[in-house]
């Protein structure tokens, strides 16, 4: 970072708090720009970046740069060949999710087994099932407790782990499922790999999907999968990635009665799609994020500004490789 003219730190997209990082940072240069044209010239000069988005095109011209940041957990679009055979090093937001994704698996677990999705879709000309004044049911089910239940979290990253600290504590059954051999993380009862993955799904009242996107990864919660799990048990994505699962198998599933419910973040359907008849199905348009963890990704960001400028570790590291 030598010469008289200080380095130039480029940011693509206007994230919340940069007035004070403009303020405290020293020896950068920090630019902000959503404009095409201009981030082009910019690239050029720089040697790191705090992006939403990153191409071809800005790695062609970013002859200086050594660090990108990316504003999201999620890192398959940027791991395109180029970018993952360059010497450029590159972190994410992934640590800034934990309590946002937590908070969000037990909102929708409290959703299914109180039976709240059932008082959501009551309109005055329907007709709900009554076993005696007070005791609502849907579908002849009562609502449920938390309590005693097993919850299987397929992926035990900085989310997989804070959900599993919180199921714990809601006195529930923790089975986690992790790709590599490690020490059974703290409030987990059962460490799977995968080839144990069966004996998760059989068990779980409540499945929840936390994988990273990755080819490996593509279309992993099939059909077979599906088939293994307890009819009354429900299905929760996190990951806010459909390419992990077979849409149509878990639309068939429910319809079916071979699963109870099922929570997915997707895209607006159009308005006549199937998807908005499916009573036990939640949509939620990519709810994992929340104002704090917005706020939390500029803090990280600028907290590996300052150990960059210290040559510490950088936080929130991603094996290009590997995929997150």
């Amino acid at each position: 970072m030598g010469g008289n003219t200080p380095p130039l730190a480029v940011i693509n997209w206007k994230p919340p708090g940069l007035e004070e990082m403009e303020r405290s940072v020293e020896g950068f240069r920090i630019v902000v720009s959503e404009n095409r044209n201009q981030l082009l010239d910019y690239f050029a000069e720089a040697e790191i970046a705090f992006v939403g988005a990153f191409d071809k095109e800005l790695l062609q011209v970013a002859k200086n740069l050594r660090w990108i940041h990316a504003g999201s957990a999620g890192v398959e679009g940027y791991l395109f060949p180029e970018l993952v055979e360059s010497q450029i090093t590159l972190t994410c937001s992934k640590p800034c999710f934990e309590s946002t994704g937590a908070e969000y698996a037990l909102a929708v677990m409290l959703t299914f087994s109180r039976q709240l999705h059932t008082d959501l879709r009551h309109r005055p000309d329907q007709q709900w099932e009554w076993d005696e004044p007070g005791t609502l049911r849907s579908d002849g089910q009562w609502p449920v407790e938390l309590k005693g239940k097993t919850i299987g979290i397929l992926g035990l990253g900085v989310m997989g782990l804070e959900i599993a600290r919180m199921a714990h504590y809601f006195g529930m059954h923790v089975i986690g499922l992790a790709k590599h051999s490690r020490t059974t993380p703290q409030y987990v009862d059962q460490l799977v790999a995968l080839p144990q993955i069966e004996k998760l799904l059989e068990s779980s009242d409540f499945v929840i999907l936390s994988l990273p996107l990755t080819p490996e990864t593509k279309g992993f919660f099939d059909q077979r999968k599906i088939s293994l799990m307890k009819k009354t048990a429900y299905f929760i994505d996190v990951s806010g990635r459909p390419s992990l699962y077979d849409l149509n198998a878990i639309q068939q599933a429910l319809i079916q009665g071979q699963l109870a419910g099922a929570n997915l973040q997707l895209e607006l359907p159009s308005p006549d799609s199937s998807l908005w008849n499916i009573n036990n199905l939640l949509m939620s348009f990519h709810r994992i994020v929340s104002k704090e963890e917005y706020q939390r990704v500029t803090d990280l960001f600028f907290e590996n500004l300052k150990r960059y400028c210290r040559g510490q570790k950088l936080l929130g590291l991603v094996n290009k490789v590997a995929g997150y």
